[in-house]
This record gives C-alpha cells, structure tokens and sequence, in this order.
C-alpha cells in the first residue's frame, strides 16, 4: 500500500474509509512541503514576472532607457549594427559590471537573453583572439552555460540577441579543442 493523495487521507480522516496507521502517516506527510527533485533545471522555477519577462519581452525593450543597470535594448541595437569583434567596445563594459555578483544575479533576472549574448561573445573574443585567454575563457563559458542551460533552447533560438543554442554548443566545442590543443 502507498500514500496516494491528500484526497485520499481526507477520505480516510473523515471517516467514509477505515482509518489506519498508513493513513495517519500519509496525512503527517501531505501537511509536509514536497522535496522537488529533477535535473532538467526546473526545481527552481522562475517567479510570474521573471517568466512573463522571457515569454513576452525577450529582447528586453523593457529596459529602454533604464536609469540603473544595462540598457538591453540599446546593446541588442549596437550588437545588430556593429559586427563581431568592433562589438566588444560594448560589450566589455558591460562584462566589467557583470562581474559584481549581485549585478549579475539582477541582470540575469531583467534580460537572461543579453546576459547570455554577452557572455558569449565575450567568451567568443577571449577563445578567438591572436592571444587567447583560456583561463578566463573557462570561468565565462561556465557562466554561460549555468545561464543558458536553464533557457529551453527554442526559447533562446526565438529572442533577436544573434545567439541561438547552435551557436553556443558550437562555442563549446571550439573551446574544448583549444583546450586540447594547448
């Protein structure tokens, strides 16, 4: 026999099905918060604003203007019209704020699609330049991948950042023939 439902314990606990020691034991349980264990990235789920946010603002148009943090809007512009490398001249200002933990936390959380453009063009310049920073290159591609693993790839595949799952998967790879290389 097993705990089946809360539904069931009530059945049990109202007295229209014999009360037994299982039945006490599934009603201690169901008053307790269920442990939620999964691999898929989605035990921690995002807030109601946090996923209206991704769903219907994925450019972050939102931030248009903003007074603190990174304009997302006006980069996603600079990185449409500036080609990769000249772009870096934007993008590593914004690496340098990145770098302080909660400013990074707050971005991830107003536009997690230019968090993750910005780190992987900037993994992109530090892999692909004449003098490669390999070291650094690991630390913000594990960023990368801890921001953009939680993303569902049709996801980022449908924001207008010019970074589609492709692309990072194929980022990894070059980084890990580098690797092997050096």
């Amino acid at each position: 026999r097993r705990c089946t439902s809360a539904g069931a314990w009530f059945q049990q606990a109202s007295g229209t099905m014999p009360l037994g020691p299982l039945a006490l034991i599934c009603g201690a349980l169901a008053g307790l918060p269920r442990p939620v264990l999964a691999i898929d990235g989605q035990s921690n789920k995002p807030s109601d604003e946090e996923a209206e946010r991704v769903w219907n603002d994925p450019n972050c148009e939102r931030t248009r203007h903003s007074a603190e943090g990174v304009d997302w809007d006006e980069l996603r512009a600079e990185l449409h019209s500036t080609p990769f490398p000249q772009s870096m001249a934007a993008i590593h200002p914004v690496v340098q704020h990145l770098q302080q933990p909660s400013q990074l936390d707050r971005e991830a959380m107003l536009c997690p699609f230019g968090v993750i453009a910005v780190l992987f063009f900037f993994v992109k310049f530090l892999v692909e330049t004449a003098e490669p920073n390999l070291g650094a290159a690991q630390v913000y591609i594990s960023l990368l991948d801890a921001i953009s693993s939680g993303m569902h790839p049709h996801l980022l595949d449908r924001s207008d950042w010019l970074v589609k799952d492709s692309r990072i998967v194929s980022l990894r790879r070059v980084m890990l023939r580098r690797l092997r290389e050096g």
